[in-house]
C-alpha cells in the first residue's frame, strides 16, 4: 500500500508541477495583457516658446511618425500634450509644467528658453520624470534627469579647431556679435595647433556700421580668412555684402554653428532674444554665383542622404493646425487628416529645411518611443499622476526609464544617437560643407566629415564628393616681378606689357596659355624680393602677395621657410644654390725660373744631395770591387788593369747622364755597381715623370690661378670684400646659419663700413667688376653672367641647395593650377629647354680658349733658355780655364805668351785649317824643338869656341 502511494505521488507530482507552471504563465500573460490594455496611450509633454510654432508642429509630426510605425508600440499610441510659454512668465510656465505632470507624461521635451528650461529641469528632477533637451546652451548646467541631444559645446569647439588646422589658417579674423562666440572658440584661440599660435584679429559687430565697412576694415588689416560668429540673418547680410570685393578666391569664410541649426548663441544669455531660422534656410537668390569665388565652409549635423531623413521628408503630413494660445492641447480623440504626398506643406512644416533642433525633436521622440516600447514589452512600466505640491510625489519608474534610454542607440535624422552615463551625446558626426561654386544657385557640397574620435575624415573612392574644379580660365591675374636678367628684362623702348621679356616672363606665358588666363605683369614698387621688416609686415613682392595686390610673384625668388609661412610656393621650377661671383683674375707673367716650381726647394735640395751621395757611392764601389778592374787592352790579358770609375769626374758624369736620360759610355760590370745603378735609374724615372707631370699641371694652373678658391678661403682673408643682396634669401642664409665658417663670414659682412650689401644684383655685379669684391648669389644667375662676361668667373661649389618657386597668396587655389602644369612641363623637358634657350649662347663667348693643350708662351719657358745660356757660358769659362791651366804648365821658354797661344788656337778652330795635337805629341814636338834649338845653339857655340881657338 505504501509503495502504491509512493508510486501515485511520483506520478502526480510532475503533473502538478506542469499544471502550476501553466497557471503561472497564464497569470503572467493575463497580467501583461491587462497592463497593455490598460496603457492604451502614452503622453509626452512638450514645452515650447511662443515663437517656436514650427518646432511645435514638428513635434506633432514626430509623434505621428512613431504612431504610424507598425510594430513600434502595438496598440499603444503616443499623444502629444504641449503648451507654449513666454520666457519672462516663469510663474505661468511653472503652472503649465505641473499641469502636464498631472497628465501622466512619460517625459518632458523642450523648451529653448534658458530660464524656462531650468525650471523644467528642476521640476523633472523633483518628480523623477526624464527631460529631453533639444536646444543648445553654452553654459547649461547638467541635471540628473536631463538628456541632452545637442552636441556638447566642447566637442563643437574641437571641431572648429580641427577644421581651421586642416585649412592651415595661420592668420584669420573672428567677426562676432557675442562674447559667447569667443568662449565657443576657446580651442581655436588657445594653443591647439601644435605650432606657433596663429595671428587672430577679433572684430566685434557694430550695428552702426554697414557690413561693407566692417568687411573693409577686416580686409585692410590683411585678414582674408574670416570666422563668422553672427546671427543667421546677419550672416546672410554679411555674405551678401562680401559679394564682389570680398568674395574673391582668396577669401574664406567659416560660419559658426550647424547649417541645419544656426540659432545664435546669444539666446543663452538673453531672455527676450528673437528666434531665427537656420542660415541654410535663408534664400540667397541675390548672390551672383559667377562673381562669388570665396570659399564658404560650415558644419551640418543633419544628413539629408540618410534613409531616416528621406522617410520623414516623403511622409504625408497632417493638415491639422495647432492653436496659438498656451493651453494644453493634443490629438486626443481627434482623427488625423492626411494630405496627399504631392501637397506642398506650409513653410513652417518644410521638412527639407529642417533646423537641427527640429531634426533633434524627431530623434528625441524616437528615443522616448524606443524606451517605452522596450519597457512595455518587458511589462515593467507604469504611469501615474504627479502633483508638484506634494513632497513625495514622484514617478516610480522614472529612474528605470531614464537609465534605459541612456543605454539605447538609435538611428536618427542627426545620425546614430547614443548618450553617455551623464545623459550627454558623446557620439555624432558632422558633415563639413563647402560652397558649391560650380552651381548657378547658392548650394553646398559635402567635402568631409568630423567626429569626436577621429577628427576630420575625407571620403575616398566612390564616396568622395568632388566640387567643380577651380578654374582661372578667362581671368586676368596680376604678376609681380623684379627686373633681373635673364628672369625679367625690361625693354624701355616699349610700353605696356610688351616691354616685359625674359625667362620668367616666358614661363608665365606658357602657363597662362595652358590654364587660359591672361597675365598682367608689373614691377614691385620697391624692387625688393620680399623680407620681413617687423610687425608682420613684409616688403617687396611678398608684401604685395600678402596684401593681394598680386596673384603671382615670379623671378629668381627662393623658397624659404620664412617666406613659406606667409605665402605659398609651387614646386621649384629651377634648382640652385649659393656660389661666389668674382672678377676673373688677370694673367700674371710667370717667374723667370718657373720651371723650378714643380718641386719645392727642399725637394731640389734633397735631389742634389742624393745626386752627390750616389756619385760618391758609385766611385767607392767601382774602385772597391775587383770586377770593375779589367785589362787596359782587351787582347792582352797581361796589360795593366784599368777602372772606368777610376776618377770622381767620371762617376759624376755617369750619374748625370742617368738623371738627364742621356746615358754615358760607362757601363757597370760588377753586380754591386749594377744594383746601385738600377736603383738610381728607377729613382730618376720617378723623379723625371713627377717633374714632367707637375710642370704641366703647374703651367695649366698658372693660367687659371685665383686668390680665392672657396668660401673658406674667402673667410680667411680680408683683402677682398664680399657680400650679398640686401633683403635677399642669400643674406638670410648667412644670418641664420650655424656653420662656423658662414657665421664668421656673416660677422665680417655685418661689420663692414660702407655696407657690403648692395640693393640690387646689378649693383653687386658692378662692384665685382671694379675688383676686390666677391658677390654671393645663386649659381644659376652666376652661370648666366659668366656665360656672357669673360671678366666674371664662378668660384667654388654650392654652399647650399634650394630652388626657385612661383609664389601665390596663402591659400590661393591658383598655386595648385600652376603646380599641375609645372610638373607636366618638367616631365616633358620643357623647363630645361627654356633654360637652355636663355642661358646658352652659340659659339665660344669672348674667344675664351678651353683647349687643355694650349701653346706655352716664352714667359713660361724663358728660364730654361736662360739656364741653357748660363750653361754655355759656364762651359766656355771652364774651357778657358782648362786652356790656361794646360799652357801655364809648360816652361816659358817652351811656349809663347798665353794670349798668343789662345789666339793661335782660336784661329785654328775658326778656320778649321788644322787640328790641335794631343797633349803627349805636343809635348814631344816641343821637346824636339827645344832639343833642336839646343843642338843648334850648341853647334853655334862650338863654332864660336873653334874660331876663338884658331
Amino acid at each position: 500500500m505504501s509503495s502504491f502511494a509512493a508510486s501515485l505521488a511520483a506520478t502526480i507530482d510532475p503533473v502538478r508541477s506542469q499544471l502550476l507552471l501553466s497557471l503561472a504563465s497564464l497569470s503572467i500573460l493575463l497580467s501583461a495583457l491587462h497592463r497593455s490594455q490598460a496603457i492604451d496611450h502614452v503622453n509626452i509633454g512638450g514645452i515650447f516658446d511662443q515663437e517656436d510654432e514650427g518646432l511645435a508642429n514638428h513635434f506633432t509630426l514626430a509623434v505621428d511618425r512613431v504612431n504610424r510605425d507598425l510594430g513600434m508600440l502595438g496598440a499603444t499610441k503616443f499623444q502629444a500634450k504641449m503648451f507654449r510659454v513666454t520666457p519672462k512668465d516663469s510663474f505661468g510656465a511653472s503652472k503649465r509644467v505641473c499641469e502636464l505632470a498631472r497628465h501622466k507624461v512619460a517625459a518632458f521635451v523642450g523648451p529653448s528658453s534658458p530660464s524656462v528650461k531650468e525650471l523644467v529641469k528642476a521640476t523633472a528632477f523633483r518628480l523623477n520624470v526624464p527631460h529631453v533637451s533639444t536646444s543648445w546652451e553654452l553654459h547649461e548646467r547638467q541635471s540628473p534627469y536631463t538628456l541632452r541631444m545637442y552636441p556638447e559645446a566642447d566637442l563643437l569647439a574641437r571641431a572648429y579647431r580641427d577644421i581651421i588646422s586642416e585649412k592651415k589658417w595661420k592668420k584669420f579674423a573672428i567677426f562676432y556679435d557675442s562674447d559667447d562666440v569667443l568662449v565657443m572658440l576657446k580651442y581655436v584661440l588657445a594653443d591647439g595647433f601644435n605650432q606657433t599660435a596663429p595671428d587672430v584679429l577679433l572684430y566685434e559687430f557694430d550695428p552702426d556700421l554697414s557690413y561693407e565697412k566692417m568687411l573693409k576694415d577686416i580686409g585692410t588689416r590683411n585678414h582674408f580668412n574670416v570666422i563668422i560668429g553672427l546671427r543667421p540673418d546677419r550672416v546672410k547680410e554679411a555674405l551678401l555684402a562680401a559679394e564682389g570685393s570680398y568674395s574673391s578666391f582668396y577669401h574664406s569664410y567659416l560660419i559658426l554653428g550647424l547649417s541645419y541649426s544656426f540659432r545664435h548663441i546669444s539666446i543663452t544669455n538673453a531672455e527676450h532674444c528673437t528666434r531665427f531660422k537656420d542660415f541654410h534656410s535663408y534664400k540667397m537668390e541675390e548672390v551672383v554665383m559667377q562673381r562669388y569665388l570665396a570659399n564658404v565652409t560650415m558644419f551640418r549635423l543633419v544628413d539629408p542622404s540618410r534613409s531616416e531623413f528621406q522617410e520623414v521628408n516623403n511622409r504625408p503630413r497632417s493638415n491639422s493646425q495647432l492653436p496659438t494660445d498656451s493651453s494644453i492641447f493634443g490629438h486626443v480623440d481627434a482623427p488625423n487628416v492626411w494630405a496627399p504626398p504631392s501637397t506642398t506643406p506650409p513653410d513652417d512644416l518644410d521638412v527639407e529645411r529642417l533646423t537641427t533642433e527640429e531634426a533633434l525633436m524627431y530623434d528625441a521622440v524616437s528615443l522616448i518611443a524606443n524606451g517605452v516600447h522596450n519597457l512595455l514589452r518587458m511589462n515593467i512600466l507604469g504611469f501615474q499622476q504627479l502633483d508638484c505640491n506634494k513632497t513625495n510625489s514622484n514617478w516610480d519608474y522614472g529612474q528605470l526609464f531614464l537609465d534605459h534610454m541612456k543605454e539605447l542607440t538609435i538611428r536618427g535624422l542627426t545620425g546614430d544617437v547614443r548618450l553617455d552615463k551623464e545623459g550627454k551625446r558623446d557620439m555624432f558626426t558632422l558633415d563639413v560643407l563647402e560652397l558649391n561654386k560650380g552651381s548657378k544657385q547658392w548650394s553646398f557640397l559635402k567635402k568631409s566629415s568630423w567626429d569626436p574620435t577621429t577628427g576630420i575624415n575625407k571620403p575616398e573612392g566612390d564616396e568622395a564628393v568632388h566640387d567643380v574644379e577651380f578654374s582661372v580660365s578667362g581671368m586676368i591675374l596680376k604678376v609681380v616681378t623684379v627686373e633681373n636678367a635673364p628672369y625679367t628684362i625690361i625693354n624701355h623702348s616699349l610700353t605696356g606689357q610688351d616691354r616685359f621679356y625674359g625667362y620668367a616672363i616666358d614661363l608665365i606665358k606658357m602657363l597662362a596659355e595652358k590654364a587660359n588666363f591672361t597675365p598682367e605683369f608689373y614691377i614691385a614698387p620697391d624692387s625688393a624680393y620680399g623680407s620681413h621688416i617687423g610687425g608682420g609686415v613684409w616688403n617687396g613682392m611678398i608684401g604685395d602677395l600678402m596684401k593681394h595686390k598680386a596673384d603671382i610673384a615670379i623671378v629668381d625668388l627662393t623658397t624659404t621657410a620664412e617666406r613659406e609661412s606667409v605665402v605659398d610656393f609651387t614646386t621649384p621650377f629651377m634648382n640652385t644654390g649659393i656660389s661666389i661671383l668674382l672678377r676673373t683674375p688677370e694673367m700674371q707673367p710667370p717667374s723667370l725660373f718657373s720651371f723650378l716650381h714643380p718641386f719645392s726647394p727642399l725637394v731640389w735640395f734633397y735631389t742634389l744631395t742624393v745626386y752627390i751621395l750616389i756619385t760618391v757611392a758609385v766611385y767607392v764601389l767601382g774602385r772597391f770591387t775587383p770586377y770593375e778592374w779589367v785589362p787596359s787592352h782587351p787582347c792582352d790579358p797581361d796589360s795593366e788593369p784599368e777602372n772606368q770609375f777610376g776618377t770622381i769626374s767620371d762617376c759624376f758624369w755617369f750619374t748625370m747622364g742617368s738623371i738627364m736620360q742621356q746615358g754615358s759610355d760607362l757601363v757597370p760590370r760588377a753586380v754591386s755597381t749594377r744594383t746601385l745603378a738600377s736603383l738610381w735609374y728607377f729613382f730618376c724615372l720617378i723623379l723625371i715623370s713627377s717633374y714632367t707631370a707637375n710642370l704641366a699641371a703647374f703651367l695649366t694652373a698658372a693660367r687659371m690661378s685665383s686668390p680665392i678658391e672657396n668660401a673658406n678661403d674667402l673667410a680667411k682673408q680680408t683683402d677682398i670684400a664680399y657680400g650679398a643682396k640686401d633683403g635677399g634669401s642669400t643674406k638670410r642664409f648667412f644670418q641664420n646659419s650655424n656653420n662656423t665658417v658662414y657665421k664668421r663670414m656673416w660677422a665680417y659682412m655685418e661689420s663692414q663700413k660702407p655696407s657690403v650689401f648692395p640693393k640690387t644684383n646689378e649693383e653687386g655685379i658692378q662692384r665685382v667688376l671694379k675688383g676686390d669684391y666677391a658677390y654671393l648669389m645663386e649659381v644659376t644667375s652666376i652661370d648666366y653672367l659668366v656665360e656672357r662676361n669673360c671678366n666674371l668667373t664662378k668660384i667654388g661649389g654650392l654652399l647650399d641647395n634650394k630652388g626657385y618657386g612661383i609664389a601665390t597668396p596663402q591659400g590661393s587655389q591658383v598655386r595648385g593650377i600652376l603646380e599641375h602644369h609645372l610638373i607636366i612641363m618638367q616631365e616633358k623637358g620643357v623647363l630645361q629647354e627654356l633654360k637652355d634657350l636663355w642661358w646658352k649662347i652659340p659659339g665660344e663667348p669672348c674667344d675664351r680658349v678651353k683647349d687643355d693643350s694650349a701653346e706655352m708662351s716664352m714667359e713660361s719657358l724663358g728660364g730654361v733658355f736662360y739656364t741653357l745660356y748660363g750653361g754655355v757660358l759656364i762651359g766656355v769659362f771652364v774651357a778657358l780655364i782648362e786652356f790656361w791651366w794646360e799652357k801655364s804648365q809648360a816652361p816659358y821658354g817652351e811656349r809663347d805668351h798665353i794670349l798668343v797661344e789662345f789666339l793661335r788656337e782660336l784661329k785654328l778652330v775658326l778656320t778649321c785649317t788644322g787640328s790641335r795635337p794631343n797633349p803627349e805629341s805636343a809635348d814631344n814636338s816641343i821637346a824636339d824643338d827645344a832639343a833642336s834649338r839646343r843642338s843648334g845653339h850648341s853647334r853655334q857655340a862650338s863654332q864660336v869656341f873653334a874660331t876663338l881657338n884658331t
